[in-house]
């Protein structure tokens, strides 16, 4: 038994020597999401006290990670796929992280620093001017509890599609969100056991919803390109912190493929 305890302890040595570090920024009030070329056959959390995470059920090769309290210490996470590459990342709080989703699926080829910084720099910029366009669109939003949510503008650009969405707080207390979860579903509820439903994660996003009292906050998050068919709809759900004031938005299959070109 010993010999055997020892020989596995020898294998993962030798597997996290192949192992590339890198660095992830988690945050309590958001869920990043990393996809993985094939799906995971192991994970391991050095402190479970400060992150959870979680395969996702209908996507394995999809893992869901949260920080579940502020920390100023750094930690690590283990990732193993199917196909036996190993994944380590040294986990580190950020309230606002830059990134919500990590796709190692994708294998491009490597750029220069200065290209690959060049490019988030132009993705930032982008963002941000949609964030401060004019208002497009006035028929999609969700209220409840004084809190409304609207899609302000979807537009397309290239192979990105982009959502502009919105929250006003006419509350006397504040709204925190805990994150926003993008779902493609049937429309009718009874179909969703038999058609099922498609995660989506979102590729990058810039703001915030969260708002104060009396306040607004806005959002830009950028997908890879989608169509719907006319049973389906884009379906989010907000989630507020430590709280049950909880919305769902519908966007209908029209508004995604007939999305604004630019």
């Amino acid at each position: 038994m010993k010999r055997i305890v020892l020989s596995l302890s020898v294998l993962f040595v030798c597997l996290m020597s192949y192992a590339t570090p890198d660095t992830l920024r988690l945050s309590s009030n958001y869920t990043t999401h990393i996809l993985f070329e094939s799906d995971l056959s192991y994970v391991d959390i050095s402190d479970t006290r400060l992150v959870a995470a979680a395969i996702v059920e209908k996507n394995k090769n999809v893992l869901a990670i949260k920080a579940k309290t502020k920390f100023t210490s750094s930690t690590s996470i283990t990732a193993l796929e199917s196909n036996r590459e190993i994944h380590s990342f040294i986990v580190l709080y950020d309230d606002n992280p830059k990134e919500l989703v990590l796709d190692l699926s994708k294998k491009e080829p490597s750029r220069k620093p200065a290209e690959t910084m060049k490019s988030k720099q132009d993705a930032a910029t982008s963002m941000a001017a949609l964030s401060n366009s004019p208002r497009g669109l006035y028929h999609i939003f969700t209220e409840n509890n004084g809190i409304k949510i609207a899609c302000e503008n979807i537009i397309s650009y290239g192979d990105v599609l982009y959502l502009v969405l919105s929250l006003d707080n006419t509350t006397s207390t504040d709204y925190k969100i805990e994150g926003a979860t993008f779902s493609i579903e049937s429309k009718k509820k009874a179909d969703r056991a038999v058609i099922g439903s498609k995660a989506v994660f979102a590729r990058n996003r810039y703001g915030g919803l969260s708002a104060n009292a009396g306040q607004k906050g806005r959002e830009v998050y950028s997908f890879d390109k989608m169509t719907l068919d006319k049973s389906q709809v884009l379906r989010i759900y907000f989630y507020e912190a430590d709280d049950q004031r909880n919305l769902v938005l519908d966007i209908d299959y029209k508004d995604i493929n007939k999305a604004q070109k630019r």
